[in-house]
C-alpha cells in the first residue's frame, strides 16, 4: 500500500509569457488500477490540476510534493490548438516487451491496420529487439506515411505492473480521442476483422450503430485461430 498512498501534490503551470510557474494545488489524483495485490513502486495515477479562471492554456506542467518545491521535470501540454475531431479510427497497442524480436510480425500488424482502416496507429516501445526498432523508425521516417506514432515506455521491467499497461492505454487513449471519434485497442497478437467480407472498421461501427445509436463503447469477443467445432 506504501506505493499506492502518495501524499499531496501541487501543479506547477507553465505560460508562455510568465518567467515563473503558476502553483496550483493541492492536485487531486487517482490510481488508474487500484489494486493493492501487486506492491509495485511503479502505479499508474491521474493526476488532475485545476487551471484558474480566465487564463490561456498553459505549455507545461510539472508535478511537485509542496509549493515551493522545485521541479525535476516538465510535461509539455499536447493539443494546445484546437482540432476538429474527425469521423475516422485510431489503433492503441499495449507497451511492446520481453525484448519483442518479431519485426516481420509488426510490419503485417501494421499494414493489416491501415487496411481495415486505422487512419493512425500509436504504438508503446517497453523492449524491443534492434530489428523491430529499425522498422518503427522506418515508418517515422517515411514522409509519405504519417499513421504511426511510437512513444518511449521507459519503466523498470520488475517495478512495474504489466509494463504500466493501463497507464499506457490510458494515456494513448486522450491523445487519440482528442483527433479521432473511434479509438480501438488491442494488443500486438490481436486483430480486430469484421466477419462480413469486404467489411471495414468504418462500415462495421456503421452498421452497429445502426442497431442501437446510443452505443458509447464496443467490446469484441477474443478467439483463437483454431476452428471450433
Amino acid at each position: 500500500e506504501q506505493f499506492h498512498t502518495i501524499g499531496d501534490l501541487y501543479c506547477q503551470l507553465w505560460y508562455d509569457d510568465r518567467k515563473y510557474p503558476v502553483v496550483v494545488g493541492p492536485a487531486e489524483y487517482d490510481r488508474i488500477y487500484p489494486f493493492i495485490g501487486h506492491p509495485d513502486m511503479w502505479v499508474s495515477h491521474f493526476v488532475l490540476c485545476k487551471l484558474p479562471e480566465a487564463t490561456s492554456l498553459p505549455y507545461g506542467v510539472s508535478v511537485v510534493p509542496s509549493k515551493c518545491a522545485k521541479p525535476a521535470n516538465q510535461l509539455l501540454v499536447l493539443n494546445r490548438d484546437e482540432v476538429v475531431k474527425t469521423d475516422t479510427h485510431a489503433l492503441c497497442i499495449s507497451p511492446m516487451n520481453n525484448n519483442f524480436k518479431e519485426w516481420e510480425m509488426v510490419i503485417e500488424w501494421i499494414e493489416i491496420h491501415k487496411l481495415l482502416g486505422a487512419k493512425e496507429i500509436t504504438l508503446y516501445k517497453f523492449w524491443i529487439s534492434h530489428d523491430t526498432n529499425k522498422v518503427l523508425e522506418s515508418y517515422l521516417k517515411d514522409n509519405n506515411d504519417n499513421t504511426v506514432n511510437v512513444i518511449n515506455w521507459p519503466y523498470p521491467p520488475l517495478k512495474s505492473n504489466v509494463w504500466c499497461q493501463r497507464g499506457a492505454l490510458n494515456d494513448c487513449l486522450y491523445r487519440m480521442g482528442h483527433r479521432h471519434k473511434y479509438v480501438t485497442i488491442t494488443d500486438m497478437d490481436e486483430i480486430l476483422v469484421p466477419r462480413r467480407q469486404g467489411e471495414d472498421w468504418p462500415q462495421l461501427v456503421k452498421r452497429l450503430h445502426a442497431l442501437d445509436t446510443e452505443i458509447g463503447a464496443f467490446l469484441f469477443q477474443h478467439i483463437s485461430g483454431e476452428t471450433h467445432h
